[in-house]
């Protein structure tokens, strides 16, 4: 009989053993997301989601402009877009800003379009080392957003310091772009 219960006692430790690994693998089995079983079934297996577009900005934007240094201005901006890429356009600068003190900066530089804002990094040509930066967001059909020209430039009365906030709108006809 004892030898009979070493058995059992063997039998049910092992039992015990390949349950628990039998429970184990399922806890692992069940951590894979639905996307990986598919895939290990033979369907498409783990799919990237599409990215959201961006916004389309391409063409002409103008407005107004209130600058902490210089006060109020006007501005345009001219986008070439190629998918989310804004790049400098052949025939205009990418940007042209005046304010009411004389002041002026202009130039080409490249950027980016996301799905909600836009933000570019534009160059003084004649002037090495100039630069500023440009962002913002399309709000109910405005190119809303700030800028911030950081180095004195002589020549032209050219780039900053200048730091402030614009509010353009489109220009389909192109005409407010140099």
């Amino acid at each position: 009989m004892t030898k009979l219960l070493k058995a059992l006692g063997a039998g049910a430790a092992a039992a015990v053993l390949i349950t628990g690994m039998i429970a184990g693998s399922a806890c692992i089995a069940r951590a894979q997301s639905a996307v990986e079983k598919q895939g290990a079934f033979g369907g498409s297996g783990v799919t990237a989601q599409p990215d959201k577009p961006p916004i389309n900005i391409n063409g002409c934007w103008s407005g107004a402009m209130e600058d902490v240094y210089a006060g109020s201005g006007t501005g345009d901006v001219y986008f070439v877009q190629s998918g989310n890429k804004l790049l400098p356009s052949p025939s205009y600068y990418m940007m042209y800003f005046t304010w009411t003190d004389g002041s002026y900066a202009y130039g080409d530089g490249k950027g980016t379009a996301a799905a909600k804002t836009f933000h570019f990094k534009v160059t003084y040509k004649t002037e090495k080392g100039c630069s500023g930066t440009v962002s913002g967001k399309l709000i109910s059909g405005d190119l809303v957003g700030v800028y911030h020209f950081t180095k004195v430039c002589a020549k032209n009365n050219g780039f900053g310091p200048h730091k402030g906030a614009f509010d353009f709108t489109y220009d389909a006809t192109g005409s407010s772009c140099f």
